[in-house]
């Protein structure tokens, strides 16, 4: 099974996944592309999640623009106590 990384971006703020995870196809990797963006609340800045390969190389960017909430780009979102990516998405972060 390929192995995909999501790196997102929130303002100036780059995380980088180190670790990525395994799927089935591209298309179950981009889904969770868009259940990673779709757990920040709205904001005042843009969103990106860019998936790599498990060669490194960017197969595709995903991402919710400013004025869009998650919950108007994807439907219901989940919501968070805080914000910040370190604290959303862990796996990320190395917890």
């Amino acid at each position: 099974m390929p192995r995909f990384f999501f790196d997102l971006s929130h303002g100036g703020d780059v995380y980088h996944d180190a670790r990525g995870d395994t799927f089935k196809d591209f298309a179950q990797a981009k889904a969770t592309a868009l259940d990673l963006l779709r757990r920040f609340p709205a904001g005042d800045r843009d969103l990106t999640c860019t998936i790599r390969d498990g060669f490194g190389r960017s197969v595709a960017n995903v991402s919710i623009k400013s004025g869009i909430s998650g919950r108007e780009a994807f439907g219901p979102q989940s919501s968070l106590q805080d914000d910040t990516l370190s604290k959303a998405l862990p796996f990320l972060a190395g917890g």
